[in-house]
């Protein structure tokens, strides 16, 4: 069970009442989690010597010392490591240190440079030799070794090599910047070379043959070297400038067969280098090019009748014509001369059995200038030329035509152009779609076209017929002219507004202007509905005070159906809030000869301003002969009372219904 103490409570000098902490609490134990007392509360524990003080943080937290701990980040307090935690590093935690003697010891076993210095006889310690003092030869130290490092300047600059007992040596490549000396002559028989032998001086040949030097692998020359005679039965190679004076090949002649370098042939002079023969092919490889910037390069004659084939290979490689950064304009033609008989360019013509085919044209991005396309563009009066894309019958094509995400321009047709026609098959689809814009079909200003959409077929015409917001407008500008929609149809139904819950608003005619506005006015048998008979529909019929004004004609055809209702006796009143309205009452038997009976109507269509117009009418089934008469009419806000008396020679019998007609004009 843990310790629990409080805040006490004692009379103060300046107050009633002051909080005061308890006394410490001295106890053989260190604190425990369910020890709780007040935050500042001493705790001291007597088990350990010297005693240690803890100060309670509250909730039974406690901190050692009246501090916490320090860490790499706080201020804190820390315990002090022995000697030995100090050498050995086995402290129990981070929060013990070294003091500073201790760290001073555990210095002092550590000797700098501890050891002997090594000789040939004594493994010990030694230095680095220096690249100063690898080149030299001399060192600083008597203990100073070479390391790895130490050979590149060492062979950069070495000392004589061989001078006291040369030996046999192998290398690949030797190069001799002064005089060479060497002690076997080269002769016939005695001497031969298996490598390279590189002159990079002048080495004059007076006559050579393939039978006083034996040479197994090439003769490189890379500086000027005059030959007056020889013979050379394999390979003379020439990577530096050759100089080459009325030479006869006989058999194939390799010229930089397999070097990296340029091979420059017929630049001395003002003539014309000619390649190939009558019969024979010629064949180029790797990169031929001009020498001058004003050079003409010409493949083929004048009146060549043979094929001039560019790379007729069958393996991966590209053909570039003119594909340099031009900083000078340039102008690439194929077959632009005058056509005196037929020409025709193939391009991609092949029949493409397995791979896929691409002719690019502007297909890079331009950064700095426009781009221009011409087919067909200058001036040409014969009427047959043609422009045929796609018009294969047995290829599938998708045509795709400014499709990319920039804003294109795309014009088709001129003011002195032909008919244009666009063409689909059936079952297909022809679509304009806008992403926002504007789409306009003969709006060009001050012109009158005709535009016509649809043909003599049973076409289904669409527009704006799926959309479910927006706005169509027809004829939203015409101020003159006729506007006919569907003046020649004999069957079928032609539909203006909504035939769904629409809430919008249909406006016919309602301009300002003086017109004549005619429905179903033709000769035939029309039926005509105008208005709604739900409840809370509406009908108004507006005229004005001319001569007219509102006229039904219909030869007295002209019919209203009122609201009805029907009251049994002896209940006489009826509520019928309609403006035109036919209340029945039934079983009534008012009595012949001045018999009066009194029937209310509670109508809140009636104002005490309204025009009331009432008639009073009976059956006569029981034939007693009754006459129900109209004596007078009592209006008021919200209801009429019908005043009525029997004129008859009978009462009102079975089936004698009195039938009250209203209608309240205003």
């Amino acid at each position: 069970m843990g310790i629990k103490t409080k805040i006490l409570q004692a009379t103060g000098k300046d107050s009633a009442i002051v909080n005061v902490l308890p006394v410490p609490i001295s106890a053989n134990r260190s604190p425990r989690s369910s020890d709780i007392m007040p935050a500042g509360q001493l705790f001291i524990d007597t088990s350990v010597t010297p005693h240690q003080i803890y100060t309670s943080l509250g909730n039974g937290t406690f901190a050692i010392g009246g501090n916490e701990l320090a860490t790499t980040t706080t201020s804190g307090v820390v315990f002090l490591g022995t000697l030995a935690q100090t050498e050995s590093g086995g402290a129990p935690s981070a929060d013990y240190v070294a003091s500073s003697n201790d760290v001073a010891t555990a210095l002092a076993a550590v000797v700098v440079g501890a050891g002997v210095p090594a000789t040939i006889a004594q493994q010990g310690y030694v230095y680095l030799a220096t690249n100063a003092d690898a080149v030299s030869g001399v060192p600083t130290h008597a203990n100073e070794v070479l390391i790895p490092g130490n050979l590149a300047s060492v062979f950069a600059a070495p000392p004589a090599i061989g001078g006291t007992t040369p030996a046999a040596a192998l290398f690949t490549t030797i190069g001799a910047s002064g005089a060479v000396t060497l002690a076997s002559t080269l002769a016939a028989g005695n001497t031969t070379i298996g490598g390279t032998l590189g002159v990079t001086g002048t080495m004059t040949v007076a006559a050579i043959s393939a039978t006083n030097m034996t040479l197994s692998g090439t003769l490189g020359v890379t500086g000027a070297s005059s030959f007056t005679s020889g013979t050379f039965s394999t390979t003379l190679g020439v990577t530096g400038l050759s100089t080459l004076g009325a030479l006869t090949q006989v058999g194939t002649a390799n010229i930089n067969a397999s070097g990296a370098a340029v091979t420059t042939i017929a630049t001395g002079g003002t003539g014309a280098l000619a390649l190939g023969n009558a019969t024979g092919n010629t064949t180029l490889t790797g990169s031929f090019s001009t020498l001058t910037t004003a050079a003409t390069f010409v493949i083929g004659t004048a009146t060549q009748t043979g094929n001039t084939t560019i790379v007729q290979s069958t393996g991966a490689n590209s053909v570039l014509i003119q594909n340099g950064i031009n900083t000078d304009a340039q102008v690439t033609s194929i077959n632009s001369g005058a056509n005196a008989a037929n020409s025709t360019v193939n391009i991609l013509n092949g029949i493409a059995t397995t791979g896929a085919g691409a002719l690019n044209i502007f297909a890079t991005t331009s950064a700095a200038t426009s781009q221009t396309l011409n087919i067909f563009s200058a001036a040409n009066t014969n009427t047959t030329n043609a422009i045929n894309i796609g018009t294969s019958t047995g290829t599938l094509i998708t045509a795709n035509l400014f499709t990319g995400a920039a804003a294109h321009v795309l014009n088709i047709g001129s003011t002195t152009m032909g008919n244009i026609t666009i063409t689909q098959a059936a079952a297909s689809t022809f679509s304009i779609i806008g992403t926002g814009g504007t789409i306009n079909i003969g709006a060009n200003a001050a012109v009158a076209n005709t535009i016509n959409i649809g043909g003599t077929g049973a076409n289904v015409i669409a527009i704006a017929n799926t959309q479910t917001g927006g706005s169509l407008s027809l004829a939203h500008a015409m101020t003159t002219g006729n506007i006919v929609i569907g003046d020649a149809q004999t069957s079928g139904t032609l539909t203006i507004g909504s035939t769904a819950a629409g809430v919008g608003a249909v406006r016919i005619v309602d301009g300002t202007g003086a017109q004549a506005v005619s429905i179903a006015t033709g000769a035939g048998a029309k039926t005509v509905i105008l208005g709604s008979t739900n409840t809370t529909s509406a009908l108004t019929l507006s005229a004005g005070t001319g001569a007219t004004g509102l006229k039904l004609n219909a030869a007295g055809n002209v019919q209203m159906v009122p609201a009805t209702s029907s009251t049994a006796s002896a209940t006489s009143s009826v509520t019928m809030n309609n403006r035109v309205g036919c209340a029945t009452f039934t079983g009534f038997t008012t009595a012949n000869a001045g018999g009066v009976q009194d029937y209310t109507i509670t109508n809140s269509t009636v104002l005490t301003t309204s025009c009331v117009f009432v008639t009073v009418s009976n059956l006569n089934a029981s034939t007693n002969n009754a006459q129900i008469a109209l004596t007078g009419v009592t209006q008021a806000a919200g209801s009429v009372i019908v005043h009525t008396i029997n004129n008859g020679g009978g009462a009102l019998g079975a089936g004698d219904n009195v039938l009250i007609n209203f209608w309240i004009l205003s």
